[in-house]
């Protein structure tokens, strides 16, 4: 009876051991995926092809990923960048290059709304950063909404008070709408910046 026992126990401990080793497997399998795809994208920076063949490899691979969206935009492919970016973003929603440089192939293509929409959309779903704010304020500047920028301009010197852009572009904003004593105020606001 005693040996029936333990021989049964023997049987229940090795059948739970055997089913942790396989789910570490597993989810080390899944994690290492990504970690492969990532270290052949950093080694096959220069061809297209061969980090293509990375993303459909390793489509978890954030690295790879964008580096695939990177070959499109340098090369002006403006509708390919498109498509790729917008991977980028459903795939990587927390990584702010998805929507900074997406927001930028919208603006080539001549579809200012849509790349303010996402710029509007990071600021929703990314951790803010300085870079985000900075576009979201451009956008605005460039479609020449110099009210809008002004105020947003304003919003990038509050959260980010060591960032010149918020101080000129701001100035410049403030320049369009008739306020050259604010405008002024804060050139020289700049300069004291390091």
């Amino acid at each position: 009876m005693l040996s029936w026992i333990f021989g049964t126990a023997a049987v229940l401990i090795w059948a739970t051991l055997s089913a942790l080793v396989w789910y570490y497997i597993t989810s080390a399998n899944r994690r290492n995926e990504r970690i492969q795809g990532d270290q052949r994208a950093h080694l096959f920076l220069n061809s297209e092809s061969q980090i293509a063949d990375v993303v459909r490899q390793f489509p978890r691979s954030g690295v790879a990923a964008v580096r695939h969206a990177e070959f499109a935009t340098a090369a002006s492919n403006w509708d390919e960048a498109h498509q790729r970016w917008s991977v980028v973003r459903r795939r990587f929603p927390k990584d702010p290059r998805g929507y900074i440089v997406g927001a930028r192939v919208l603006r080539e293509l001549g579809r200012p709304d849509e790349a303010e929409a996402v710029l509007a959309r990071a600021r929703r779903h990314v951790r803010p950063t300085a870079e985000i704010d900075i576009a979201f304020a451009a956008a605005a500047h460039g479609r020449q909404a110099w009210k809008e920028a002004a105020r947003r301009w304003a919003v990038v010197r509050r959260r980010h008070p060591k960032h010149k852009a918020g101080y000129l572009q701001g100035a410049a904003a403030l320049r369009q709408i008739g306020k050259a004593a604010e405008a002024d105020a804060l050139v020289e606001a700049a300069k004291t910046l390091a």
